[in-house]
């Protein structure tokens, strides 16, 4: 039986898409030049980037492979502009450059959501925002301006409610027991203190000046007068 010699055929692969990586492109190519230069090379789909850092960058892609490495032959550090001081740089795009790639060729920014704060209290009928730039700043406590606050309370139930509320969140005692001296602060208590000590003396001093009146009264008088007078008293 005649054996047959069976000629060893070449194996050829199949040609796979390419993407090239195109660096320092100068300002003289803009992206509405780039389509018509970079196809001379071959490439069939030209994407530039858009952006100021980005806008010296492109991918070029080719149907295969060798028409990218005939590009890269040519285009690798070629001047485009006599003022440029270095030459283009070309890269070829890896699996996971050419995966990203697949994106629009114009990037749309994300959508801005309307800003809506929450209102001040809108149970209370304050529906309006507050401002985050604003602050403010109170004067100290006084018994005057607790009164003012006590019946403030106590006109608006749902004020009383809110400050009960607030004071829970505090961790504070509750309010509804017997005032304890502890729980008196110690500013109303100087202020208080302060009342009474200029309540005294104003009493003190009103005793003598009617003292005064009445020894000048008794100068003014005769002596008849004087102990008819003392004799009374």
């Amino acid at each position: 039986m005649a054996s047959r010699n069976h000629a060893s055929l070449p194996v050829t692969r199949p040609q796979q898409p390419t993407i090239l990586i195109v660096k320092r492109i100068p300002p003289s190519l803009p992206p509405t030049k780039q389509h018509d230069f970079f196809t001379k090379y071959g490439a069939s789909k030209v994407r530039p980037m858009q952006g100021k850092k980005m806008a010296s960058l492109a991918f070029l892609d080719f149907d295969t492979r060798d028409q990218a490495q005939l590009a890269y032959q040519k285009l690798d550090k070629l001047y485009i502009d006599s003022t440029a001081r270095k030459g283009l740089s070309v890269e070829y795009a890896t699996h996971d450059s050419t995966e990203s790639t697949d994106l629009p060729e114009t990037a749309q920014a994300p959508p801005v959501l309307p800003f809506d704060p929450a209102p001040v209290a809108a149970e209370l009928g304050f529906k309006y925002a507050s401002n985050p730039q604003l602050l403010y700043s109170y004067p100290t406590p006084t018994p005057d301006i607790m009164n003012n606050m006590m019946n403030a309370i106590a006109t608006v139930p749902r004020l009383y409610t809110q400050v009960l509320h607030l004071m829970n969140k505090m961790n504070l005692p509750p309010p509804f027991g017997l005032p304890s001296p502890a729980a008196t602060p110690s500013l109303l208590k100087r202020k208080r203190d302060e009342l009474l000590a200029s309540d005294e003396s104003e009493i003190e001093a009103d005793e003598q000046d009617d003292a005064q009146e009445r020894k000048l009264q008794l100068r003014r008088m005769t002596g008849q007068q004087q102990r008819r007078i003392l004799r009374k008293s």
